[in-house]
C-alpha cells in the first residue's frame, strides 16, 4: 500500500504542498496475498518490533529475507515476488512520509494495519478532511481528487509555467 502511495507523491510532487495529505480508500482487511508474496507478513511483523521506527530500519535484514530458502523456492517455482522485492517496495513506500504531512486511510476493515505503517485512519472522507483541516492544511485546502487512480492510466499534471516541468519525453509534457 506504501508503495503505491509513493507512486502518487512521484507523480504529482511538482503539484503538492509541503503541507499535503493524502486521503484514500482502502479496505485495509490483512490480506497479504501469501501466494504473490509470502514474505511480506512476515516483514510487516518484523517491522512492527526491535526498534523499527521507519522503513529504512528494516535495511538490516535484505540479505535474511533475500537468501531464505523457502521464498526462493516460492519465487523460482510458484510465480511469487522475489523476496528482495519488499525491501524495493519498502524504500519507495519511504517517500510517502517523506513527502507528505499525513496520509488518511478511509474504510480500513482492520485499521491497525495501516497505523503499523504510520497511516492515520478514519471511517469516511468527511472525518479525515476535518482532522486534516484542522492539523495540516487550514480552512480552505485546495484539493486534487483523483478517484479512479489505479483502476485507469495514471495522471500526470503538469504546472501552469512550463519551466517548473520536466523536460518532455517522447513527446509527452512533463517528462512523459
Amino acid at each position: 500500500m506504501m508503495q503505491a502511495l509513493s507512486a502518487q507523491v512521484i507523480r504529482h510532487r511538482r503539484i503538492m504542498s509541503d503541507r499535503c495529505v493524502f486521503i484514500v480508500s482502502s479496505i485495509c482487511d490483512g490480506y497479504f496475498h501469501d501466494e504473490r508474496w509470502p514474505y511480506l507478513r512476515e516483514l510487516y511483523d518484523l517491522f512492527q518490533h526491535d526498534y523499527m521506527n521507519i522503513l529504512p530500519d528494516m535495511n538490516r535484514y535484505g540479505e535474511y529475507f533475500a537468501t531464505k530458502e523457502e521464498y526462493i523456492r516460492k519465487y523460482r517455482f510458484a510465480n511469487a515476488f522475489h523476496p528482495f522485492h519488499g525491501f524495493s517496495m519498502m524504500s519507495c513506500g519511504h517517500l510517502a512520509e517523506e513527502h507528505t504531512s499525513a496520509i488518511y486511510i478511509v474504510g480500513a476493515r482492520e485499521p491497525g494495519i495501516a497505523r503499523g505503517m504510520g497511516l492515520k485512519t478514519r471511517a469516511t472522507f468527511e472525518e479525515a478532511l476535518a482532522d486534516a483541516m484542522r492539523k495540516y492544511t487550514g480552512p480552505n485546502p485546495n484539493i486534487l481528487a483523483l478517484p479512479r487512480t489505479f483502476t485507469t492510466a495514471a495522471v500526470h499534471l503538469c504546472m501552469k509555467d512550463p519551466a517548473l516541468n520536466s523536460a518532455p519525453v517522447g513527446g509527452a509534457p512533463c517528462g512523459g
